[in-house]
């Protein structure tokens, strides 16, 4: 620690310089049949400590160069699938010899390689880098048929509740993005809209618990940030995916992509399609204490069949104006049609555990939800040295239509006539526009450091009409209790400056990002209306000290926002029953977290990460009882402070020549604590998170997969999850010289993944039992088709990071 300390203080202080050399080296690579090597690895390292200095790939002739390179002693290595490695004699770069041109290199033939290409070609589904966490989608086998919400479940310390929340570390605050853009939902809406996406359409997902100052300052708990597939091939190439499952109920989904890339243009496309049916079994207690002290209890079992449609289209273009200039846009839609069923029988007990009462409730909800994005993107790099400028313009579109129908019937009250049927229409539109502009730009400081400067402006209009109707004796009447018109606008403007240096083997980077927001509310219903102005900074500090090339320290600092979800400020209710309802409140605060992180890395393989985060005015989801209506409200409250210290430990395990294992634990401690309902709030708990990923080759074209996970209880704000496991094993046939894969699977065939919780706060005494229909056996088929050659596309992440993520849109 002392090192690390001693170097960042050497990093503020020290001057800068530029180097003058910028030397060339260049080669090129044949095969022991002269033939040339196309997109073989070859990487730059420096002769006295083997740094790597940079990595290159080959072209289609063969050829590869490193340019701008300083002053010193060199060599060369490069590795290629079904090739013995090779590593170049050492040469010098001076002045007097700026370029060096490397004799032709021959890589030899590996038969064992090729035999093996399957094996260790893979990745394990849980890798472990620096700065993140990486789940490998692309390649794990029980992944396939499963939805995106299904995989991430799956993840080392994400848990996602029976309504959708997502946590990391038992936090909540999770900014998600998809290829770096936020999704602009609610907890609600993005949750369908990850289930109804499907595992195929996924290259990997990164989990980010402490993000740069670069990224939007949103997300308390950090980044997950989902990467879709993106075909790298030149000239016209695509995939083609299908999978069916089968549950309680039957889910498939297919999809299609195209890529088209030659040296001016890159198009792109993808469509995918999505059907998945589900059922999900709940058992519901709540007590109500009376004067008396008695206790009477309310019993529900709500059955739900939801049903989730989807189609999804993304169109985009790149191109190349010149080597330093490149002009892009892509469109992307989504059509969902989402159907949820649902039926809720409920008894009233007495104290004695007689029932005083029944009734059932009936609930028919339609979801359809439209969403269209655009985005307008430049990248220009100034020259050699890596100035580079980057610009986007985005503009997104949400149209969402809720239909609601509810009906309840009284079915049993002794000694009295049943009541009238009581019926309950419910027609929610919501629209919410965003615009955002964001520039970014690096200038190179010398060979080791780096400056960055970037600004970033956000528009946010949402308009919310819920219309409420209430049906007596066959009439249609407004139902002005709940009826409610809310518009919200925001403006956020930020800009961010990082500084990056490398002295020695101890790098630095600061950085520091400003954020001001203006915000207004106004409930047309009540003439109520609100209005938020203010300014905050959020510094952070990275530093990475390399002991040895087998030891290496990094710690990193930061301060991060969670802003409310538009809708969250909105006081309107959504009913899930007569007794349940969600809830706007426009008295949310936002929620600020200083999080650090203390990494060790041995080898690049074995990991240990030590965190800490604290969280002021944490945003949680609670239920606040009525014991006389016997009505609990759901909402978002400020529960004043959150802590949370923990480590995570993941490393690789090679147990036989045919079976490798990776194995990732992690164990945290949560306290909630402050003044909340007029009362004292202190609750913690410890959790610990077990994942274990197995693959095993079996011959040529086979290949098994068993994964793992198992989580204790862990705190939700009020609410405790009770322990969650679930395994799932899969079989992959490689076909077709590998253009063609089938894969089968089972997730959680002894249905051990339930979600249980408790919530015991004042007079809330509730406990949940829920069942999902996780116990699914899934079929995949992808086939590849095209050229097999090319420079990967370029990937652009827009400027929509945070405002995707807080779009809310039904409550």
């Amino acid at each position: 620690m002392k090192k690390l300390l001693t170097a960042y203080l050497i990093c503020m202080t020290m001057p800068l310089y530029a180097q003058t050399l910028a030397g060339k080296v260049e080669g090129q690579i044949n095969d022991d049949a002269k033939k040339l090597v196309e997109f073989a690895n070859v990487t730059l390292h420096r002769e006295k400590d083997s740094t790597l200095v940079k990595a290159a790939i080959t072209d289609q002739q063969g050829n590869f160069g490193f340019e701008n390179i300083c002053e010193g002693r060199y060599f060369v290595r490069v590795s290629q699938v079904g090739y013995q490695k090779f590593k170049s004699p050492v040469f010098d770069l001076n002045t007097a010899n700026k370029s060096v041109r490397l004799s032709a290199i021959e890589l030899m033939t590996d038969a064992k390689a090729l035999g093996e290409v399957t094996v260790r070609s893979s990745k394990p589904f849980i890798e472990r880098e620096i700065d993140k966490i990486v789940l490998n989608v692309e390649n794990s086998i029980t992944s396939a048929g499963n939805s995106v919400i299904e995989v991430l479940e799956k993840a080392p310390g994400v848990t996602v509740d029976a309504d959708g929340n997502v946590s990391l570390k038992g936090k909540q605050g999770v900014l998600i993005l998809i290829d770096g853009k936020p999704t602009n939902l609610s907890t609600t809406d993005l949750a369908n809209m990850l289930r109804g996406m499907a595992a195929s359409q996924i290259e990997k997902i990164e989990l980010i618990t402490n993000p740069s100052a670069k990224y939007d300052a949103t997300g308390n708990a950090g980044i997950i940030n989902i990467r879709m597939k993106r075909d790298n091939k030149l000239g016209m190439n695509g995939s083609f995916n299908l999978s069916a499952g089968q549950g309680l109920r039957f889910k498939q989904n297919a999809g299609l992509n195209l890529n088209y890339r030659d040296k001016k243009w890159n198009l792109f496309g993808n469509l995918t399609q999505v059907n998945r049916a589900g059922e999900n079994r709940t058992v519901l207690n709540r007590k109500f204490v009376a004067g008396d002290g008695s206790v009477s209890t309310l019993t529900q079992r709500p059955t739900q069949v939801p049903h989730f449609s989807s189609q999804n289209l993304k169109i985009g273009v790149d191109y190349f104006l010149s080597r330093k200039t490149t002009i892009g846009a892509n469109i992307n839609g989504v059509l969902n049609n989402i159907l949820v069923k649902a039926s809720t029988p409920s008894d009233f007990k007495d104290p004695n555990g007689v029932i005083t009462s029944s009734n059932v409730t009936n609930n028919s909800n339609r979801d359809r939800w439209r969403n269209y994005t655009l985005n307008l993107n430049l990248k220009h790099t100034f020259d050699s040295t890596g100035k580079e400028l980057t610009a986007d313009l985005d503009y997104a579109s949400y149209n969402q239509r809720i239909l609601q129908n509810s009906t309840t019937e009284t079915t049993y009250m002794p000694g009295q006539t049943l009541p009238s049927p009581y019926i309950l229409r419910g027609d929610l539109p919501s629209d919410i526009d965003i615009k955002t502009i964001k520039i970014d730009y690096v200038h190179p400081l010398g060979k080791d450091s780096r400056f960055e400067i970037g600004a970033k402006s956000s528009f946010v209009s949402n308009d919310g009409n819920a219309q409420y109707y209430l049906i007596q004796d066959g009439v249609e009447v407004v139902d002005i209790t709940r009826t409610n018109h809310f518009i919200y606008h925001e403006n956020i403007n930020a800009g961010y400056i990082n500084f990056n240096t490398k002295f020695k083997k101890t790098g630095v980077q600061l950085g520091l990002r400003g954020e001001q927001t203006i915000a207004e509310g106004h409930q047309l219903s009540t003439n109520a209306t609100f209005s938020r102005k203010y300014f905050q900074l959020f510094p952070t500090v990275f530093i990475r000290q390399e002991i040895n090339k087998n030891h290496e320290l990094s710690l990193n600092v930061g301060r991060r926002i969670q802003r409310p979800n538009y809708q969250d400020l909105n006081p309107f209710k959504f009913f899930l029953d007569i007794y349940v309802y969600r809830e706007g409140n426009p008295q949310l605060q936002p929620q600020f977290t200083f999080n650090s992180e203390l990494a060790y890395t041995f080898k690049q393989q074995y990991n240990i990460t030590f965190y800490h985060s604290r969280t002021r005015d944490i945003i949680s989801t609670v239920l606040i009882q009525n014991d006389v209506t016997k009505v609990a409200a759901q909402s978002q409250q400020n529960l004043n402070n959150l802590e949370t210290i923990g480590y995570n430990i993941s490393f690789p395990v090679k147990y036989t020549q045919w079976w490798n294992g990776n194995l990732y634990f992690e164990n945290y401690h949560n306290r909630y604590w402050g003044k909340f309902l007029n009362g004292e709030f202190n609750q913690q708990l410890t959790t610990f998170f077990f994942n274990a990923t197995n693959t095993f080759t079996i011959g040529k074209n086979w290949n098994a997969e068993l994964t793992g996970y198992y989580q204790s209880p862990f705190l939700f704000g009020t609410f405790k999850i009770l322990s969650q496991a679930q395994i799932a094993l899969g079989l992959q046939r490689q076909l077709w010289q590998r253009k063609g894969t089938l894969k089968v699977s089972v997730s959680d065939p002894f249905l051990t993944q339930r979600n249980n919780m408790i919530v015991r706060y004042q007079n809330m005494d509730m406990t949940l039992r829920r069942r999902l229909d996780s116990r699914v056996v899934s079929v995949a088929f992808n086939y590849r088709f095209g050229k097999s050659t090319v420079a990967p596309a370029r990937r652009r992440n827009g400027g929509l990071e945070e405002e995707n993520r807080r779009i809310q849109t039904n409550g």
